[in-house]
């Protein structure tokens, strides 16, 4: 094998390494926001501002919406959804391409496998050739000794 396709053959084994690597990091993060995400609504943070009773005393109470404030309104799950929608992403594209650079040193091997093949069967050929002009060359100087 020449030095060029060593090269390329470790460039794709580096490359599915990397994308591999990013495959596992974007699946435990896509996993990691669903379950934060799905766990919120069960323990909630304590909201720090006091609770403000607005109107006479002895009135109705307040509204009971959450305030704007509170970590479950829906800023938060919007970020939620954007990270898991991004890590989700991510980890598709990475998963494509460990495939296709797999799929791609596969075909690569293969194809080198078959080359040597024939580099061999090339070099034998070339190395009969070679013994059949040895021997005729030594039968001619036996001839001419004689």
């Amino acid at each position: 094998m020449t030095m060029e396709v060593k090269l390329r053959a470790e460039m794709l084994r580096k490359k599915k390494r990397v994308f591999g690597w990013i495959f596992i990091a974007s699946t435990v993060v896509f996993f990691a926001s669903n379950m934060l995400f799905s766990l919120s609504p069960m323990f909630p943070l304590p909201d720090p501002s006091p609770p403000v009773h607005v109107g006479p005393p002895g009135g109705p109470p307040p509204d009971s919406s959450p305030p704007s404030g509170s970590p479950n309104n829906s800023g938060d799950l919007d970020t939620a959804v954007m990270v898991s929608l991004v890590s989700l992403l991510t980890s598709i594209t990475s998963l494509i391409g460990f495939f296709s650079t797999t799929v791609l040193a596969w075909r690569k091997e293969k194809r080198e496998v078959i080359s040597s093949n024939i580099e061999i069967k090339k070099n034998e050929l070339e190395l009969a050739k070679l013994r059949m002009e040895l021997s005729k060359h030594e039968e001619d100087r036996n001839n001419e000794s004689a």
